[in-house]
């Protein structure tokens, strides 16, 4: 009887220990702030169609060699809120869109400014954003060379509103 692949095969443990030990400290040599969201891979792995994938991510080890290099390096790791709506709220004006919230949308147009989004690319500037304002630098510019915090925020959720984070 054939068994489903559920766990780890012990010659491939080390190597993604090795793998996210050189890259964490690698990004931690990079950048002073790094800005992540906090999420919640006990939660995530539910969804039974992801569950291996994210388990095998190793997340949770990824986050807690960032968490002991900050200390070592004298870097800072801000941590957004789950609640924080990354993925559904434009970067440019703050408009907050309700249809992203299903994950099948990869990519969506805002419809009060018409700015095209990759799902992905748009949650990791909004993450970059709340995490630098958590730390208390908002007048930082995005790639645009427009300030990062966006005149319109959208429905006023921000990570003041949440449980935030900084290591």
């Amino acid at each position: 009887m054939r068994r489903p692949c559920s766990f780890t095969p012990p010659d491939v443990l080390p190597n993604l220990v090795e793998t996210l030990d050189k890259l964490t400290t690698a990004l931690i040599r990079e950048y002073e702030i790094i800005c992540t969201e906090h999420l919640k891979p006990s939660n995530m792995v539910k969804n039974h169609r992801l569950a291996l994938n994210i388990s095998d991510a190793g997340w949770g080890e990824f986050i807690r060699q960032l968490e002991y290099k900050v200390l070592w390096y004298g870097r800072l790791v801000s941590k957004i809120s789950p609640y924080f709506p990354s993925s559904q709220m434009c970067h440019d004006c703050g408009f907050k869109n309700p249809e992203v919230k299903n994950l099948a949308v990869r990519q969506w147009t805002c419809p009060n400014c018409g700015e095209a989004h990759d799902r992905d690319e748009n949650a990791a500037l909004n993450i970059r954003r709340e995490g630098l304002v958590v730390v208390g630098m908002p007048n930082t510019l995005n790639a645009h060379g427009d300030g990062v915090r966006p005149a319109n925020l959208g429905d006023g959720l921000r990570s003041e509103n949440h449980a935030t984070l900084v290591v």
